[in-house]
């Protein structure tokens, strides 16, 4: 769409007659900036007036004899369409032509040259006659009937950020290192838990974090250190805490093989004092 094509077609006053003035109108809507490179088909300019085609060429020829269009470079329609037989004709428009002339001001009598004009009150003029009102700045009119005049854009509108369409904005990500610790978890301890959780691409949540503090208390309770058991999480790659698998600070160590008659003679008891087992708890291997 060409504004400056356009915005002619609608000041100019050379072509007056209606029809004429339409087919300007949508022939103007293909120019350059400097009216320059028209090329839209018969058939387009009969679509966009809604005439026929027949008149949209008697119309053209009109327009080209009163020499408000003329013939423009054609090699410019070969670079867009290849086959000769369906280019159209590429018009340019002289958008100095026609343009209106300015309002000459009338100065009264005793008034020098280059003095400013009177104000609208005493010229006489009221905004009344005319059945509108204007606003401050002089844009944007309200009529006597009521209407509300569009905001300004310069004051009303607010200035909008354009996003990438898809992309979801990042909630702020929860710090684990906020959470208060107890007494036995040394801080700098935690951290490297938290690190750790960071580097594998699994940062804790606020409810994961507050669990596995949870955990390290058990485990605590069981005789497993909190440095013994991230530190072992964590040479093994882990997301989650768990007790390493010695036993607990103060108990036996396990066996290494499962042993299914002891496992069997668990439970046996001595009798008599201790000296002998109960031969009917007891099986042979």
């Amino acid at each position: 769409m060409s504004v400056q094509g356009m915005t002619w077609a609608l000041a100019q006053r050379i072509v007056k007659e209606p029809t004429a003035r339409h087919v300007l109108l949508c022939l103007a809507n293909y120019v350059g900036s400097k009216g320059e490179g028209a090329f839209p088909s018969v058939a387009t300019l009969a679509e966009d007036t809604g005439l026929s085609t027949r008149t949209v060429q008697n119309k053209l020829r009109e327009l080209e004899a009163m020499q408000v269009i003329q013939r423009g470079n054609q090699d410019l329609v070969a670079a867009y369409i290849r086959r000769a037989d369906q280019r159209p004709v590429c018009y340019d428009m002289d958008l100095s032509r026609g343009a209106p002339t300015a309002p000459r001001v009338e100065h009264s009598e005793g008034q020098s040259r280059g003095e400013p004009a009177a104000p609208r009150s005493e010229r006489g003029e009221s905004d009344d006659a005319t059945g509108c009102s204007s606003r401050r700045h002089g844009v944007n009119l309200t009529t006597s009937r009521g209407e509300r005049a569009a905001p300004d854009p310069s004051l009303n509108r607010q200035g909008t950020v354009n996003e990438p369409k898809g992309v979801r904005k990042r909630s702020p990500g929860f710090d684990p290192m906020c959470l208060e610790l107890p007494d036995w978890l040394d801080a700098d301890l935690w951290g490297r838990w938290v690190r750790h959780r960071v580097q594998i691409r699994k940062p804790l949540t606020e409810e994961a974090a507050k669990q596995q503090i949870r955990d390290l208390a058990g485990f605590k309770d069981q005789g497993h250190t909190p440095g013994a058991v991230i530190t072992h999480a964590i040479g093994k790659s882990w997301q989650g805490l768990f007790a390493p698998n010695s036993a607990a600070a103060g108990g036996a160590p396990r066996s290494g093989k499962f042993n299914p008659t002891a496992h069997v003679n668990r439970n046996r008891t001595r009798a008599h004092g201790g000296n002998d087992y109960d031969d009917g708890r007891t099986i042979d291997a």
